[in-house]
């Protein structure tokens, strides 16, 4: 089975610094250089409004976030959020953390998204690149996050582990010899 969604991706930037820049490789799309920021009184009220929407609190690998947020998008795809005390948000689409993939499959930077979502939820959000402000953003493109296949959660792994030990543990168990009553009494 083919997973598609397409997400925006800022190609080229203008940074307030006067450079601007091409971001259309993997490797830009695939890090964490490009972020969104909003103000630390926002930190809270955007975990609200987030949450409003549907998001939920996940356990992640702690980069020492306050809050670590996802939402399914599109089966079997989800966009994690995580917003630190200082205003700044690193997010990304993945493979959601109810698959077993979502711990070895690469996360594609889903910071304009974000951007564009805080924005039309009310809350001032501001782009930046490896901390430095994008004065504007010149150009955009399309980028088609795929997997293809058919992604394993965790329960039918775990079920498949505990019938596989179950075949190998339970005949050995029932197959000890069961000795008479009389062989274990004590003789006279």
């Amino acid at each position: 089975m083919h997973h598609r969604i397409e997400i925006r991706w800022p190609k080229r930037i203008y940074l307030e610094d006067g450079r601007e820049l091409v971001l259309d490789n993997d490797e830009e799309i695939l890090s964490h250089r490009l972020a969104c920021l909003i103000s630390r009184e926002d930190v809270d009220k955007t975990f609200k409004i987030l949450r409003e929407q549907g998001f939920k609190r996940v356990p992640a690998l702690p980069l020492g976030e306050k809050y670590s947020l996802a939402k399914i998008i599109r089966e079997p795809f989800e966009l994690h959020v995580r917003i630190f005390r200082s205003g700044l948000i690193l997010s990304e689409i993945e493979i959601a953390r109810k698959y077993v993939e979502h711990m070895y499959t690469p996360s594609v930077n889903a910071s304009l998204e974000v951007y564009y979502l805080l924005n039309n939820l009310g809350i001032s959000t501001k782009m930046i690149y490896l901390g430095v402000g994008v004065e504007k953003i010149l150009e955009t493109m399309i980028i088609e996050v795929r997997y293809d296949g058919e992604p394993h959660p965790y329960g039918s792994i775990i079920r498949e582990i505990l019938r596989s030990i179950g075949e190998i543990v339970m005949p050995q168990i029932f197959s000890y010899p069961q000795q008479s009553r009389e062989q274990d009494e004590p003789q006279d």
